[in-house]
């Protein structure tokens, strides 16, 4: 196998990394989440992420239908936050299909799912949502496509980061943060934290 293409069993051992850190992540992003919401967000999270770790130990590895797992549980989770973030992994997941995984190939997947991010959730950059870190970390995915998906995995959970860590001097405009104003500011979105700590995951060698 080239350097610069994942096999379907490492495309698994990133995506249950992942799972992992978003489990392990829970109390911080309920805490986001209470800074500027209901305080649930790493709960439904949490939830989802540890019902895809239990369906992959059912079914064989393949790099969309992993995705496509994981949107599942998401949608399946409940709350907005469910129906994005599965709205993400699912359309990324149908996009990847049983493609073996190079940059350009996840870069384009990750592309369409950001756009049916956006038709779902009616958000813009600058919202304060996780679309402030999402498209950051597409834009950086198809900038280092031709560098192999590691590297380029590893520039977009940088900008991921960077995005998530924008959204403090953000005011928010959608959701039910958007009634604090200028309250809201100083506060990190839980969706683009969200976002960040999936892109570590998904960067990180397993």
């Amino acid at each position: 196998m080239s350097a610069k293409t994942l096999s379907a069993a490492e495309w698994r051992q990133r995506l249950l990394a992942t799972c992992q850190r978003m489990i392990d992540s829970a109390d911080r992003l309920c805490q986001a989440d209470r800074d500027l919401g209901d305080g649930d967000h790493g709960v439904t999270m949490a939830r989802a992420f540890s019902a895809a770790q239990t369906a992959y130990g059912a079914a064989p590895a393949s790099p969309g239908p992993d995705l496509a797992i994981l949107g599942a549980k998401l949608m399946g989770a409940g709350g907005t936050s469910g129906i994005v973030f599965g709205t993400w992994f699912s359309s990324a997941g149908k996009a990847l299909g049983a493609k073996e995984i190079d940059g350009r190939t996840l870069a384009e997947a990750m592309a369409e799912a950001a756009q049916a991010v956006r038709n779902r959730a009616k958000a813009s950059p600058g919202d304060k949502t996780m679309v402030d870190a999402l498209l950051p970390a597409v834009e950086a995915l198809r900038a280092a496509a031709d560098e192999g998906p590691e590297a380029a995995l590893r520039k977009a959970a940088s900008a991921a980061a960077a995005g998530a860590e924008a959204t403090r001097q953000m005011i928010p405009h959608m959701g039910r943060a958007r009634t604090m104003g200028e309250r809201a500011v100083g506060f990190i979105d839980p969706g683009a934290l969200s976002v960040a700590i999936i892109f570590e995951g998904l960067a990180a060698t397993p």
